[in-house]
């Protein structure tokens, strides 16, 4: 909720995490997977083209709507909305449990490094990280598997 469009350097595909708004306090770097690029270089031209700042939050729904008056997008509305898309789904879905999908997803794949998953994730500890990745029978059969 308080990415801001000079956050996000589409040159280089990264995305700086202040201190101020990170978890562990310390500024960071993460790349803009590929497949993010295109929707983001439309949402920065929007904003542009509603004249917000860019120091200002730029995933703010209240900025491009015109049923929603307030100024900064707070987590009330976005609580709502992932209540709302919790309720459609059947399914209880957070910002966090996308975390904890997509730790577990990196650490699936086959050049896995929970290392970077650490970084990416802004963890000091890599006990921290451990408890995000969930592992199934599948993926111990598979790495069963592959050992020679």
């Amino acid at each position: 909720m308080s990415l801001r469009a000079q956050d996000i350097d589409l040159k280089n595909g990264e995305i700086l995490v202040a201190a101020e708004t990170s978890k562990g306090l310390e500024q960071r770097l993460i790349p803009i997977h590929g497949k993010l690029l295109e929707p983001l270089t439309r949402l920065l031209n929007r904003s542009k083209d509603k004249k917000i700042l860019s120091h200002r939050q730029l995933f703010n729904i209240n900025a491009f709507s015109t049923r929603h008056r307030k100024d900064i997008m707070d987590t009330d509305q976005l609580e709502s909305f992932y209540k709302r898309m919790s309720d459609k789904l059947g399914v209880k879905v957070s910002p966090h449990r996308f975390r904890h999908t997509l730790a577990s997803s990196l650490m699936r794949e086959h050049e896995r490094n929970v290392h970077t998953v650490k970084e990416l994730l802004g963890h000091k500890h890599l006990s921290t990280t451990l408890q995000y990745v969930s592992v199934n029978l599948d993926q111990m059969r598979s790495l069963l598997n592959e050992f020679r």
